[in-house]
């Protein structure tokens, strides 16, 4: 799995809740160009809303994750998850943290840790088995477009590249 950072929290929920499913649905392709060269890390240094905006068709594509990058160099994704019809385990706060730097016009992203930190004991059973899967895992995103107030990333994942949008809080 190569996905940006903020598509480590949306790609934990979905693989948790569609543990039940078959087969997940194949992610749309991102058209958008690629205007951004090297990134400076004050261009990600804030607290940003998180959009995807290639969803596959059982992921919301607004879901409401809140990402802070950090001038240390930590990087947190803090995700509310609303309840859904017959799935107990549905509704849940995820925070995932880790580290991110620059590397000409990527972003790379390296998780540390993820905890659900709503007091839903079934998720927080999920969730440390998934800690134990992504602990340390590094992902790769290429800034397609950059401004003040609104970043676009793209996952250098090969299959299933995840687009999402930040905007700035």
């Amino acid at each position: 799995m190569n996905n940006c950072f903020p598509a480590l929290t949306a790609a934990l929920l979905c693989s948790t809740l569609a543990a039940c499913s078959f087969s997940t649905p194949p992610r749309p392709q991102y058209s958008g160009a690629d205007t951004v060269g090297t990134v400076q890390p004050s261009m990600l240094i804030g607290t940003w809303d998180y959009r995807i905006l290639n969803p596959r068709e059982d992921e919301p594509a607004n879901p409401d994750v809140v990402m802070s990058f950090n001038d240390d160099g930590s990087v947190v994704s803090v995700s509310d998850i609303p309840a859904q019809d017959g799935v107990p385990m549905s509704a849940m706060t995820l925070k995932v943290t880790g580290t991110w730097r620059i590397d000409g016009e990527y972003v790379i992203t390296t998780t540390e840790d993820v905890e659900e930190t709503s007091g839903n004991k079934l998720a927080g059973l999920v969730s440390s088995l998934g800690k134990r899967m992504t602990t340390g895992l590094e992902g790769k995103a290429d800034v397609y477009e950059a401004s003040g107030k609104h970043l676009i990333l793209v996952s250098t994942d090969e299959d299933e590249p995840l687009a999402a949008e930040l905007t700035r809080r």
